[in-house]
């Protein structure tokens, strides 16, 4: 059994003992509001719009302005790229997640080593320490539910060992161990805080170290555009309209994403 990173609002909001229901459609109107509003959470936490609505009405925004400012081709390009925001912006939502849950990680398992010296329970400390609406603790809160129903805990840590990066993977083996065998299992937990605690400041040191050329490659990329649209805002819509006009701004939006995507693929060796 794998743990679903996170559970889509249609089926949180299911009433008990009810299948979901609409057939195909409904189904893929439903992940792709999800997906949007995975994006939306991340822009403007805790707002209550209708994700798809809001994303329709920036699309058309965008594509109005886009045809205002150099034509249909500039309008269609703004309008692939809103119509892109539910396909890659859930992926980089995601790795922001990952890099916070992994900077709170250690925090969190020395949590879990205080709640145990003062006589709390596993599950009740894990509680503590990973609550709902974290970053990160999706998986986590998700396990323990299942605790409380009475699945064997040790059953479920290794169902979170199987989504789990190489940090939690380290703290959940120690969690079992200490299940199994006993001993004392806040002294190797604090341990385990201080090994991550060590691992988290190294990345951040070595992003630190990047900085500079991640920088410089926001720069560079960010130029093309912002010179592309105070051209287009003074020739007043005329710039891309002919021929090579329209070509010179599909050739430089396409070199220009090529060699963003390539210094990112660089700089990620080194993060």
């Amino acid at each position: 059994m794998t743990l679903p990173a996170r559970l889509p609002h249609a089926v949180i909001n299911q009433p008990p003992g009810r299948p979901a229901s609409g057939g195909p459609f409904v189904a893929a109107v439903s992940g792709l509001s999800e997906r949007v509003r995975v994006v939306l959470d991340a822009l403007s936490p805790g707002t209550r719009l209708p994700p798809l609505v809001v994303w329709c009405c920036g699309t058309v925004l965008l594509g109005v302005l886009g045809q205002r400012m150099g034509g249909p081709v500039v309008a269609a390009l703004l309008v692939v790229g809103s119509g892109a925001l539910p396909v890659f912006g859930p992926a980089g939502v995601r790795r922001r997640n990952t890099a916070a849950a992994r900077r709170m990680l250690p925090e969190r398992v020395a949590a879990v080593a205080r709640s145990l010296r003062s006589g709390s329970m596993l599950p009740e400390a894990l509680g503590n320490a990973f609550p709902v609406g974290e970053p990160g603790t999706e998986n986590w809160v998700v396990g323990l539910q299942q605790v409380a129903l009475g699945r064997p805990i040790d059953d479920v840590l290794a169902d979170l060992a199987g989504d789990a990066g190489a940090q939690e993977r380290l703290l959940i083996a120690v969690l079992r161990m200490g299940q199994r065998s006993g001993g004392r299992l806040a002294a190797s937990l604090e341990s385990v805080a201080e090994r991550l605690a060590e691992e988290v400041d190294l990345v951040d040191r070595r992003r630190v170290l990047t900085t500079q050329a991640r920088v410089s490659g926001q720069v560079l990329a960010a130029l093309p555009v912002v010179f592309a649209t105070v051209l287009a805002v003074l020739r007043g819509g005329t710039a891309y309209t002919g021929t090579i006009g329209q070509s010179s701004l599909i050739g430089g939006l396409v070199l220009n994403v090529a060699g963003l995507g390539w210094m990112r693929r660089q700089l990620r060796v080194l993060q």
